[in-house]
């Protein structure tokens, strides 16, 4: 005759007890069926209540597999539906997302009294062209890869007149040859630092739209970006060049193009204001 079991494992989804069959323990429910039963309560309970829901991840991103299903789940109660990118919202389309449910796209953008272009530099033609990127996150798929090769080619003197500032973190694994590095920054120190430098570059794959490169641009960057980059593309390419695996052609076309798309950078870059008050447009139609 089996005894209660008091092991955590019988408690954890998707294992079995292990102790003798006729064990009279009964798993702990699982607390994402918790939360699913809690807001179809609410639902029942709240009907006047509205729901807008934000989506801003996938699992393509970073190699995950759980994320879509969760946003999938979530999303059942959602009233309207806002996608950081029209490429996020297409990936979702084609593996859940119904696009005639009400949805808007709104970009995202960045708070214009810290990111902006006042006093940043600009590039003499023939002066040393400057990249910068900056990332919060170590994962590869942030581009890391293209960076340590343009580090590469400007150490091996293959891009002359060109330097490349890295912030943030890296993985352990990335040295360094000719690079600038700094440690993360935030704010005002962060602006100052995109604003020293001329072009920002991205080599991030699958973005569903990030903020690295909406930082660099309202800081007055033309955006060199890469042809992966999911939601960056469609943002980017109003103001910079795409890249697949050529990026020091496209290095060395920004430099000739720098003036045009400097221009386009100042008049096409996206703002906080601009954001927050599309959220206020979906938000008033919802009450």
């Amino acid at each position: 005759m089996g005894g209660d079991c008091r092991t955590p494992a019988s408690g954890r989804r998707g294992l079995r007890c292990p102790r003798a069959p006729g064990c009279r323990c009964r798993p702990r429910a699982h607390p994402r069926g918790r939360n699913r039963r809690a807001r179809r309560r609410a639902g029942s309970r709240h009907p006047a209540a509205r729901c807008l829901h934000r989506i801003n991840e996938c699992d393509l991103r970073k190699g995950t597999s759980e994320i879509d299903a969760l946003l999938a789940e979530a999303n059942r109660v959602a009233d309207h539906t806002v996608f950081i990118s029209e490429w996020l919202r297409d990936y979702h389309a084609e593996r859940w997302f119904d696009p005639s449910r009400p949805h808007s796209v709104i970009w995202n953008g960045a708070d214009t009294t810290i990111f902006n272009a006042a006093g940043g530099a600009e590039l003499d033609p023939s002066g040393t062209m400057r990249l910068v990127t900056h990332h919060w996150s170590d994962n590869p798929l942030k581009g890391f890869d293209v960076y340590q090769s343009v580090d590469r080619m400007i150490s091996a003197g293959e891009l002359p007149g060109v330097e490349l500032w890295v912030i943030g973190r890296w993985p352990q694994e990335c040295e360094w040859r000719a690079a600038k590095t700094f440690p993360p920054a935030t704010g005002p120190d962060l602006a100052s630092l995109l604003r020293q430098c001329h072009v920002y570059l991205t080599a991030s794959r699958w973005e569903p739209g990030g903020m690295h490169h909406v930082e660099g641009a309202q800081c007055g960057l033309p955006v060199l970006y890469h042809e992966d980059g999911g939601g960056i593309v469609e943002m980017a390419s109003r103001y910079g060049i795409g890249y697949r695996d050529e990026v020091a052609t496209a290095i060395v076309e920004m430099r000739s193009r720098y003036a045009e798309l400097r221009r386009r950078v100042l008049a096409l870059a996206p703002s906080g204001e601009t954001m927050c008050a599309r959220y206020e447009e979906v938000i008033e139609s919802l009450v």
